[in-house]
């Protein structure tokens, strides 16, 4: 009979978790349970990093774009801002 879904992803599981014991402080002497809760928790914090590195990538290259169709390089940008902030400053 083949196996369940399940049982397969607890063998795949299982199988990872014995191959790096050895090697992964938050493995060792800890129950099978806790290494899955382990893997779970730090998948997580990969996906968000991922994702938070992605928006972060589209608003530099959407800024970027918008800079490259007003003939726009970074510099002067950073010059109007900062003539900008200073006027601002300025007048209060």
């Amino acid at each position: 009979m083949p196996m369940t879904i399940e049982e397969a992803q607890t063998f795949e599981l299982k199988n990872f978790v014995e191959a790096y014991r050895k090697e992964v402080k938050a493995f060792q002497g800890h129950s099978f349970q806790s290494c899955v809760e382990h893997i779970i928790e730090r998948g997580k914090a990969e996906i968000k990093r991922q994702v938070e590195t992605a928006r972060k990538t589209t608003e530099k290259n959407a800024i970027t774009s918008l800079l490259k169709m007003h003939n726009v390089t970074t510099v002067q940008e950073a010059q109007a801002l900062l003539a900008k902030l200073q006027s601002q400053t300025a007048k209060s």
